[in-house]
C-alpha cells in the first residue's frame, strides 16, 4: 500500500506506520490520510534538524511543511499570515463614486445570468 501511495505523489513518506491493533489502526489510517492530503513534505524530527534551512525556505515559500517524531505528527511549519493593510475609505469612495451605476442589482443579474446559461 504504501508503494502505490508513494508512486502516486510526490508527498514523501519517511517509513510506513506500523498497525498493531484494527482500532488504533483505522486512527492512525486517519491521521495518515489526512497528513497525506494535506502536506506536501513530511520529514522525521532528525531530518528536520539537518535539512533547517531548507524546511524554513518551503514554508517561506508557502508549502506546508510537517515534521514527525516516532512516526506521529509534532510540528507543522507554515508561512505566518500576513497583517492586511487597512482600507482608505476616502479613497474608495473616490473611485466607486465614479463609476458608472448598475441598472440591476447584483442579485437580479445573476439570477438572470444563471437562467440564462441553462438553456
Amino acid at each position: 500500500m504504501f508503494d502505490l501511495l508513494r508512486q502516486q505523489s510526490s508527498v514523501r513518506i519517511d517509513r510506513p506506520i506500523d498497525f498493531p491493533e484494527r482500532q488504533d489502526s483505522v486512527n492512525l489510517l486517519t491521521i495518515f490520510l489526512v497528513i497525506f492530503h494535506m502536506a506536501t513534505h513530511v520529514f522525521s524530527l532528525s531530518e528536520a534538524k539537518a535539512k533547517l534551512s531548507e524546511l524554513v525556505d518551503l514554508a517561506a515559500a508557502g508549502e506546508p511543511v510537517v515534521i514527525t517524531r516516532h512516526g506521529k505528527p509534532v510540528l507543522e511549519l507554515v508561512r505566518p499570515r500576513v497583517a492586511r493593510k487597512p482600507v482608505d475609505i476616502d479613497a474608495l469612495r473616490k473611485l466607486t463614486e465614479r463609476q458608472p451605476k448598475q441598472r440591476e442589482s447584483a442579485g437580479t443579474f445573476m439570477h438572470r445570468l444563471r437562467e440564462d446559461a441553462r438553456y
